[in-house]
Parts: structure tokens; C-alpha cells; sequence
């Protein structure tokens, strides 16, 4: 069974050839490679591949998609980033100022505060890590005031420190006695 090929002309590898001299990036440039090998040297995709070190398959894409949309392939664009995002970071730079002299000012600011302004912001409901991960983005940290027991008695936890070291070197002596 043979494989059915498509030949590509001259005018192709002169054309890819100029573009080649304008390429941004390493892929793009391995991508044009690509195109010049089979119009210029009539290469098959397992010897380009071996050339440009693009997998037989991404050759076959690339040669496919010259032959439907010609030059216009080498214009990649990146994807990835925000994709799912609920408000931009300008929004949300704008939500949490409300919020940040509370902050500064040594006052206690709770999440949940700031998870309802998001919610209502929004007009649906949000799971509370969105908010988590939206302080985490923005260098918020969560700072929280060390726990103290209400009915704490500051003079006698300070006897008890005194007395305990008498006792504890007490208790050494007659140990080692």
C-alpha cells in the first residue's frame, strides 16, 4: 500500500524560505523548516523529523494545514493563562481595595466578608478556595491574632515560671544524689 503525498512547488520553499529569516521563536522556526524540507529537498516526514526534531506526526499536521491555509500557520498563538476566570485582575484588584484598609489598619478581616462582596459581584455562588487563591494571587497572607484564653492570668502563669525552675533543679539534685 503506498502512502498518497502531496508535492509541494518552488514557489512554496522560496516562500517559506523568506519567512524562515522572520521567524519569532524556535518552534515557529522548526515548524518552517519543516514546510522548506519537503518543498525544497522533497524530504519525507521520518527524515524531517530526524532533522528538526518535530514528531512525524506534528510534520503530517504541518503539512496538512500548508496545503489548506498556506502561510497563516506559522502565526501561533499561545494558549493558556486565565482561561476561567470570574473577573479579571484588575476586578479583583478593585474588590479587595475595599477591603485593604480594614487590613492595614490592624483590624480583623474574615474571609467570609470578602467571599459574599465576591459572590454578590459575581451574581452566583463561588466556592470559598476561589477566594483563597484569589488573596494568594494578589499577596495576601492570613494573619491571625495569637489565641488567648479570656480568663488568662498573666501574674500567675509568671509565678509558675519562677517556681518551676526552683523545682525542676530541685528534683535534679536529688536525682543525682
Amino acid at each position: 500500500m503506498s502512502q498518497r503525498t502531496y508535492d509541494f512547488s518552488e514557489e512554496t520553499a522560496k516562500a517559506v524560505f523568506q519567512l524562515m529569516h522572520e521567524a519569532k521563536d524556535l518552534d515557529q522556526y522548526k515548524r518552517m523548516q519543516a514546510v522548506y524540507f519537503r518543498a525544497y529537498f522533497k524530504e519525507k516526514a521520518h527524515k524531517i523529523s530526524e532533522r528538526t526534531g518535530l514528531s512525524i506526526g506534528t510534520i503530517w499536521n504541518v503539512h496538512n494545514r500548508w496545503k489548506h491555509y498556506g502561510p497563516h500557520i506559522f502565526e501561533i498563538k499561545n494558549t493558556g493563562g486565565r482561561l476561567r476566570e470570574n473577573l479579571t485582575l484588575e476586578e479583583e484588584k478593585k474588590l479587595l481595595k475595599r477591603f485593604k484598609k480594614a487590613g492595614e489598619g490592624g483590624g480583623i478581616l474574615e474571609v467570609k466578608v470578602i467571599h459574599e462582596a465576591y459572590q454578590k459581584a459575581m451574581g452566583k455562588n463561588i466556592a470559598l478556595s476561589t477566594i483563597y487563591r484569589m488573596l494568594d494571587r494578589h499577596n495576601w497572607r492570613k494573619i491571625m491574632p495569637r489565641p488567648r484564653h479570656p480568663k488568662v492570668d498573666l501574674a500567675a502563669q509568671a509565678t509558675f515560671k519562677k517556681n518551676v525552675q526552683k523545682s525542676l533543679s530541685k528534683l535534679n539534685d536529688k536525682q543525682k544524689k
